[in-house]
C-alpha cells in the first residue's frame, strides 16, 4: 500500500501503551509545581503523552483503551469520535499500519490541577516515511506535519490518568520532500466553471509554486490550443512557474462500470497516482428528473471510487450544487431571501428528483474514516465562458443574442429586458466562474476551515442588486440601450438567435452553441421573487474576495469576442 495514503490529520490524535523510567520533574516551561502531588500529575500526564507517540509508532492501537477514557470525545482527521471504541475502529480502518512514522511530543504544559480533573496544551511533530525502495536506503517520500493538542484530563479510580477530551489544531505542513507539489485534477475541465478553475490554476492562483501540475478531464475532444487558458506561450510576463498542464479528452463517466472508469483514469491520466485536490464539476441533463438523479449520482460514485483506488495522496474533493436546493425552480420559492446554508430540505417531493442530496450522502460515505475530506460551494446564476459550447451557459446566451441585436437593429436600439417585470426587479446575486473556482482553490487549501462536508454560498459580492441594475449595463457594453419588458409579442433571444445567426456566420463568427437556450429564455420570467444569497457563513470561515459583478460580464464578453464566437 502506498505511504501516501496516510493523510496528515491522521496524526492528530495519537495514543500509546508502554512503560517509560520514572523521574521527579518540578518544573515545567516555566510552571513550578506547587506540591508533590502537582509534580507527579504533571509528570503522569508527560509520560501518557509520550507514550502514546510510541503506541503509534508500533502499531499498538488496542493501548487506546489505556490512555483514554471510554467516553472519549475527540476528532480525528476531521471525523468526530465520541467513545473509545469508535477512536480505535478509525485507527484500525486506516492505513497507518502500513507506513514507518515517527511522532514526538514537545512544549508540553499541564495547568489547572485538581485533585480528580487537569488540562493540557501540547505541540507534536509527526513525520510519515514511504517504504524503502528496494537497494535505496533513505525513504523517497516524508511528510512532516505541525500539530498541537489541548486536552482535559481525568484520573480514574485506579489513579491512573487518561485523556477525556481532545481538542486538535494543525498550524501547518512543515513540508513534503522528494515530491513535485500538489497535484489538481479537474473533471468537467470544459464545462463552465471547471474551465474557470483550470484558468485560475494556470494563472497561478492563489500564488506561483501552490500548484505544480493541473489535470484537465474532459469528455468532448478539446484541442489545448484551442482552450484559451492562459498557457505559456501567451500567459502575461509576470506569471512565473506556471503548473504543467496535462489535457485528457474522452473522460466519460456515464458510462461503464468502477473498474471500467478506473482502467480509464489508471490508463490515460499521467501521475494520478500524485494527485492531491479534485474539483469535481461533472454535470449530465436529463429530462426526466429521476433519470438525472440516477445518471449524475452514478457518474460520481464512479469517479470517487476510482480516485480511493488510484490516488492515495488525495486530500480534498469541491463539488457544486445550486440554488435549486433552496427551491428557486419550484414557483414562488421555497423559502424567504437572503439563502442561508443552514435552511433545512425541500419538501420530499421536490427532494427526491434533486441531485444534490444524494451526491452529498455518496461524498459522506466515500470520505468517512479516509485522510480526505471535502465541501459544497453553492452559487446561483454563474457568468463565465466555456470555449465549446454547453448546455446552461446564461452568458453566452445573452452575449450571442445582444451582440447579434446590435448587429441586426443598429447602434443605440433599445433591447427590452426578456423577461417580467417582476423579474426584473428582483434581488439576486450571481457568481462569475472566477470567483467560483477562487473559493473551490481556498476551500480545498483550508480543509480545516471548509471540509467536512460543509456548505457555501458564493457569489461575486454580498450586495444583491436585480436586473434593473444590470441589463443597461450588459447592453452597454454592445452599444445598446438595455430598457424594461414590454408588453406585446416580443422574439425570445432564441428565436432572435434562430433568425438571425447567419449573419454573424457570415462575418466569419463560429457561434458559441447553447443547447438549451430555449430553457434559458424562462430565465427572466420563472425567477420572478427575490432570491439572493447570504454569505456571513463563507466570510467568517475567511474568505473574503468579491468582484464587481459587471466586470465578470464584461469580461466574459470580451472572452467570446477573443475566442470570435460573438460578432465584434
Amino acid at each position: 500500500m502506498l505511504f501516501s495514503i496516510v493523510a496528515p490529520a491522521l496524526a492528530l490524535l495519537s495514543v500509546a501503551q508502554a512503560q517509560l523510567p520514572q523521574r521527579p520533574l518540578t518544573n515545567y516551561g516555566g510552571f513550578t509545581a506547587r506540591s508533590g502531588s502537582e509534580a507527579a500529575t504533571i509528570g503522569s500526564i508527560h509520560n501518557v503523552l509520550a507514550l502514546f507517540n510510541l503506541a503509534l509508532d508500533t502499531k499498538n492501537f488496542d493501548a487506546l483503551r489505556d490512555v483514554y477514557t471510554t467516553d472519549v470525545v475527540a476528532k480525528i482527521a476531521r471525523v468526530p469520535t465520541n467513545d473509545l471504541e469508535s477512536v480505535i475502529k478509525f485507527y484500525n480502518g486506516t492505513a497507518l499500519g502500513d507506513v514507518v512514522t515517527q511522532h514526538t511530543c514537545h512544549t508540553i504544559f499541564v495547568y489547572d490541577i485538581k485533585h480528580l480533573t487537569a488540562k493540557s496544551i501540547s505541540y507534536a511533530n509527526a513525520y510519515y516515511f514511504s517504504p524503502l525502495e528496494k537497494g535505496k536506503l533513505f525513504a523517497r517520500d516524508v511528510n512532516s506535519f505541525y500539530e498541537r493538542y489541548d486536552d482535559s484530563w481525568v484520573r480514574e479510580p485506579s489513579g491512573q490518568w487518561k485523556i477525556k477530551e481532545r481538542s486538535i489544531n494543525i498550524y501547518a505542513q512543515l513540508g513534503r520532500m522528494n515530491e513535485k507539489g500538489k497535484h489538481a485534477l479537474v473533471f468537467g475541465a470544459s464545462g463552465l466553471i471547471g474551465w474557470g478553475i483550470i484558468d485560475q490554476l494556470l494563472s497561478n492562483h492563489p500564488s506561483p509554486g501552490t500548484f505544480a501540475k493541473v489535470t484537465a478531464l474532459v469528455n468532448r475532444p478539446l484541442d489545448v490550443q484551442d482552450s484559451f487558458w492562459p498557457l505559456q506561450v501567451n500567459r502575461p510576463l509576470d506569471v512565473q512557474e506556471q503548473p504543467e498542464l496535462q489535457l485528457v479528452s474522452g473522460i466519460n463517466l456515464a458510462d461503464g462500470t468502477v473498474q471500467s472508469v478506473t482502467e480509464l483514469l489508471r490508463t490515460k491520466v499521467k501521475g494520478i497516482e500524485h494527485v492531491t485536490h479534485v474539483f469535481y464539476f461533472v454535470y449530465k441533463y436529463e429530462e426526466k428528473p429521476e433519470e438525472e438523479v440516477r445518471v449524475v449520482c452514478g457518474m460520481l460514485e464512479r469517479a470517487v471510487a476510482a480516485l480511493d483506488h488510484l490516488s492515495p495522496k488525495m486530500e480534498f474533493l469541491v463539488f457544486p450544487t445550486g440554488t435549486k436546493a433552496y427551491g428557486i425552480h419550484i414557483p414562488g420559492g421555497a423559502f424567504k431571501a437572503p439563502y442561508k446554508e443552514s435552511m433545512g430540505a425541500l419538501p420530499n417531493d421536490f427532494q427526491k428528483t434533486l441531485n444534490y442530496p444524494f451526491m452529498r450522502a455518496i461524498l459522506e460515505e466515500a470520505s468517512a474514516g479516509k485522510q480526505w475530506t471535502w465541501c459544497d460551494i453553492r452559487p446561483d446564476a454563474v457568468i463565465g465562458f466555456v470555449p465549446n459550447g454547453s448546455a446552461f451557459n446564461l452568458t453566452a446566451h445573452w452575449a450571442t443574442y445582444l451582440s447579434l441585436y446590435r448587429l441586426i437593429e443598429g447602434p443605440n436600439a433599445k433591447v427590452p429586458f426578456p423577461g417580467s417585470l417582476a423579474g426584473y426587479n428582483a434581488l439576486y446575486n450571481e457568481a462569475s466562474a472566477d470567483i467560483i473556482a477562487k473559493l473551490a482553490i481556498w476551500a480545498s487549501l483550508h480543509p480545516a476551515e471548509a471540509g467536512g462536508g460543509q456548505i457555501f454560498n458564493i457569489s461575486d459580492q454580498a450586495k444583491p442588486e436585480s436586473m434593473r441594475d444590470r441589463w443597461p449595463r450588459l447592453a452597454a457594453y454592445f452599444g445598446l440601450q438595455g430598457v424594461a419588458p414590454v408588453e406585446g409579442e416580443v422574439l425570445k433571444p432564441s428565436e432572435y438567435i434562430n433568425r438571425y445567426q447567419g449573419e454573424a456566420e457570415k462575418l466569419g463568427v463560429k457561434s458559441s452553441p447553447v443547447f438549451k437556450g430555449e430553457f434559458l429564455d424562462s430565465y427572466g420570467f420563472y425567477l420572478d421573487f427575490d432570491r439572493q444569497l447570504s454569505l456571513e457563513k463563507v466570510r467568517k470561515a475567511g474568505f473574503a474576495e468579491e468582484m464587481d459583478p459587471n466586470a465578470s460580464w464584461f469580461r466574459a464578453f470580451g472572452r467570446f469576442k477573443e475566442a470570435r464566437m460573438i460578432v465584434g
